[in-house]
């Protein structure tokens, strides 16, 4: 394993650009830095870049121009397994495999530590049982993943990205298919791994009012540039969103919030003519 550098960021993206085949430009010069133990929401309409620049701080995808660091390391320089020990990556919902069961695809998080020829131990299949708990997936851990609602598979994706016991946590839109009380919980949830376990985390989302509520930084990007960063105050601005998204927005504050901090709430607001 290659050892850490000190550096007070954990995950750090500096100048990023990436263009697909066809000159089709999804970053450009983005610079991003995440504190270890911080919850990062990455947010912005489609098509801005977020799932692009998840993969590139998660050393899946090498940037066109510009670098990535996770420990100070650069990302293209770790292996895929030493990657493996330190970020877990949770794409947006795909499909999942025939004939597994949640607690069987849970148990794949394991992989990042099996050496050799090692097999599934007890203490892999116990560590696979707590994240399933811990993601609120335990009372469907014996159904097969096709049988799941896209919530439910949700939840187990998380698990299993807890059962990695990696640092860093890099989920692409974790509660998008989730009702309105298993989002606050998921995020909740997300939180308390940061406050409690000092995990990293940087999630892709929709979700303005979420991202405001629960993240301790932003990051507003459009057409692939960061529009606006900073805590929920000052990213989740009216002038700003209504010029990133090209939408009115009514805008306020929550009455109460987890750490007394003011932390806007967004409300779309529907055009007179359509």
């Amino acid at each position: 394993m290659i050892e850490s550098t000190p550096d007070p960021f954990v995950l750090r993206a500096r100048d990023v650009s990436v263009t697909y085949p066809g000159e089709i430009r999804a970053l450009t010069g983005v610079s991003v830095d995440v504190s270890r133990g911080q919850f990062v929401a990455l947010i912005g309409p489609n098509g801005s870049g977020k799932s692009t620049l998840l993969r590139c701080l998660a050393g899946l995808m090498q940037p066109t121009f510009g670098s990535v660091s996770i420990d100070g390391i650069e990302a293209q320089a770790l292996s895929p397994l030493d990657r493996a020990r330190r970020v877990a990556y949770v794409q947006a919902l795909s499909d999942t495999p025939e004939f597994m069961t949640a607690r069987e695809f849970t148990l794949l998080g394991r992989y990042a530590h099996l050496t050799g020829w090692r097999l599934f131990s007890k203490q892999d299949r116990d560590i696979a049982t707590d994240a399933l708990h811990r993601a609120g997936a335990l009372d469907f851990a014996d159904r097969f993943m096709t049988e799941l609602s896209s919530g439910e598979r949700q939840r187990v994706m998380l698990a299993r990205a807890l059962a990695q016991e990696s640092p860093i946590l890099l989920l692409d839109e974790p509660t998008s298919a989730l009702d309105a009380r298993h989002q606050i919980l998921t995020s909740a949830l997300i939180r308390k791994f940061c406050e409690r376990e000092g995990k990293t985390v940087v999630a892709a989302t929709h979700d303005l009012n979420l991202a405001s509520q629960f993240a301790d930084r932003l990051y507003l990007l459009k057409s692939g540039s960061v529009a606006a960063s900073g805590n929920a105050q000052e990213t989740l601005t009216k002038e700003c969103l209504e010029s990133v998204y090209d939408i009115g927005v009514a805008h306020g504050y929550f009455a109460e919030t987890i750490d007394g901090a003011p932390r806007p709430w967004v409300l779309p607001m529907a055009p007179r003519e359509i």
